[in-house]
């Protein structure tokens, strides 16, 4: 349908749109990665993760490393409970992570333009994620679905994830 984003129309009386370059969005995901590392980081500085590794000195003067396989556990799940987190809400409700703000892309409803709302957000984490908790293979799985906006013949650059949850992204300046 014409006036709908998904056929680089207007949506809504705004002007016409345009579809965010794969590079650009790559870029968006290179800085999400980049903060979510600092969040990360910030998490095994409070202490969620801090004693998961400890050094303990042996009878022989020796120093071994050991890994508390909990607490380790722990940090892999409150770090990525955040990392879930925030890409959900800031997708849902903004259309833009931070690094997506940076990089001047934002994701959009086809259909209305407007930012997606919960379930759709929802959704297009999901196409990527939960392929990636696959041991193994998880890994090649997401990055296929994220490298898939370079397959699609249609120069929307939209991606599996994209066209699962109904969203385009967009330039946004």
């Amino acid at each position: 349908m014409p006036g709908q984003y998904g056929q680089y129309g207007q949506a809504g009386g705004a002007n016409v749109v345009e579809p965010a370059r794969p590079f650009k969005r790559l870029l968006a995901r290179i800085l999400d990665v980049i903060l979510m590392a600092i969040v990360g980081g910030i998490l095994y500085g409070l202490g969620v993760g801090h004693d998961a590794f400890h050094s303990v000195t042996r009878f022989d003067g020796t120093t071994q490393v050991v890994v508390d396989q909990g607490k380790l556990a722990a940090l892999i799940l409150v770090t990525g409970l955040a990392i879930f987190v925030y890409e959900w809400l800031f997708i849902a409700f903004r259309g833009q992570t931070l690094g997506k703000m940076a990089a001047g892309v934002k994701v959009v409803r086809a259909d209305t333009g407007q930012p997606l709302g919960l379930g759709k957000a929802f959704l297009r984490w999901a196409v990527p994620g939960v392929p990636g908790l696959i041991p193994r293979i998880g890994g090649l799985l997401t990055l296929i679905v994220w490298l898939s906006i370079f397959f699609d013949k249609t120069k929307r650059y939209q991606g599996w994830h994209d066209k699962a949850a109904g969203d385009f992204v967009i330039k946004s300046r």
